[in-house]
């Protein structure tokens, strides 16, 4: 299960938007449940996506140290990294067999699907779970994502708890 509020995953989506057509990128901050089967996010730090500029536009990497940086400040906050998102230019927000490949168990995957550049347009012909901003699990065994969450703007209502969120107090230094 993941918990994120509206501030953060409409951070998410302007942080798609704005690397259309190429997919952004970046890494879910907040706290595990104890029993390590919640994330709930409480900020995001967007990230460069160092894939070859030909490349951009349907993979992203986030380079190591960049991860890095994010875990450290995560940690001063008092948080960890626990997911990462990522958007697909007009294409579902369905992780590809690519994303599976360089996911990692136990963490949360948001995929946000921009069309024409805006967040979350439907596409006729995709089936309704893939056609705007969703959040996925690897499985142990890595043979699989597993859906976790639809995060679109009504649906959201009812899938995830939604929690009051102080922006202020969690925001990243320019």
């Amino acid at each position: 299960m993941i918990t994120v509020p509206d501030v953060v995953l409409e951070r998410i989506r302007i942080d798609a938007v704005q690397a259309y057509p190429d997919e952004g990128c970046g890494v879910l901050l907040g706290r595990f449940s104890e029993d390590g089967q919640e994330r709930i996010v409480q900020d995001v730090q967007p990230l460069v996506n160092s894939r070859e500029p030909q490349e951009r536009y349907h993979r992203f990497r986030i380079e190591p140290l960049d991860y890095l940086k994010a875990e450290r400040q995560a940690a001063e906050w008092g948080l960890e990294i626990v997911g990462i998102y990522h958007s697909h230019p007009d294409h579902p927000a369905v992780p590809s067999d690519y994303d599976r490949d360089h996911a990692l168990p136990g963490l949360s995957y948001i995929v946000v699907a921009v069309r024409g550049g805006q967040a979350d347009e439907p596409v006729v012909a995709v089936e309704p779970v893939a056609e705007r901003t969703t959040s996925w699990t690897l499985a142990e065994d890595r043979s699989q994502f597993r859906l976790e969450a639809e995060l679109d703007p009504v649906d959201a209502r009812a899938s995830i708890d939604r929690q009051s969120f102080d922006k202020e107090q969690y925001s990243w230094p320019s």
